[in-house]
């Protein structure tokens, strides 16, 4: 007499679901190499080039004083960019663009994700590469990772770019860089 018996339970561990994370994600940097340099220049370059900027239009530490008591004074700049706090060219540019910066970031890595996540599902991508050996989360964690990479770009161009341009030291550039780089994620 034969009997019908129940296979092995599948296993439920977390590699299996992190399956073809690697491939996707070269895949995912292979298909975006024309859009993540261009986003990553863009942002860091604005922050990176903005020192030198600004000592163009304020070369002396008596200009720049003199710029951030009239910030100080002026409610309508004050609400646009905030209070200005430091009078040295990485503390302006800072308070220039250190926002902008960061929701360009943000913007960045809404982008890739929404393009490897949202777009792969309704163009029916998605369901092809689900059929092959790839887990259940590779597809978002490769997304997820994509965008890692291109913030981690942007803070790498920035805390290097800053202290070349004569924007201050290096623990300045460092934390604007990961203050970019943490918002884009």
């Amino acid at each position: 007499m034969t009997a019908v018996t129940a296979g092995p339970a599948p296993r439920t561990g977390g590699g299996r679901q992190l399956a073809g994370t690697g491939t996707l994600l070269r895949l995912s940097l292979r298909r975006d190499r024309l859009m993540i340099p261009i986003w990553v220049y863009v942002v860091a370059l604005t922050v990176v080039t903005m020192p030198k900027t600004l000592k163009g239009m304020y070369g002396t530490a008596a200009e720049r004083a003199d710029v951030l008591t009239t910030m100080r004074t002026n409610s309508s700049l004050r609400a646009l960019y905030g209070p200005a706090l430091d009078d040295s060219l990485g503390g302006l540019t800072v308070w220039r663009v250190g926002v902008y910066a960061a929701v360009f970031a943000a913007a960045m890595s809404l982008l890739i994700v929404v393009r490897h996540t949202r777009d792969e599902e309704e163009s029916g991508r998605q369901e092809m590469v689900s059929a092959a050996m790839v887990g259940r989360r590779a597809p978002l964690t490769s997304a997820l990772l994509t965008a890692l990479v291109a913030n981690a770009a942007v803070a790498a161009i920035i805390t290097v770019g800053m202290p070349l341009m004569g924007a201050g030291g290096v623990a300045g550039a460092l934390a604007l860089g990961l203050a970019t780089g943490g918002a884009g994620m």
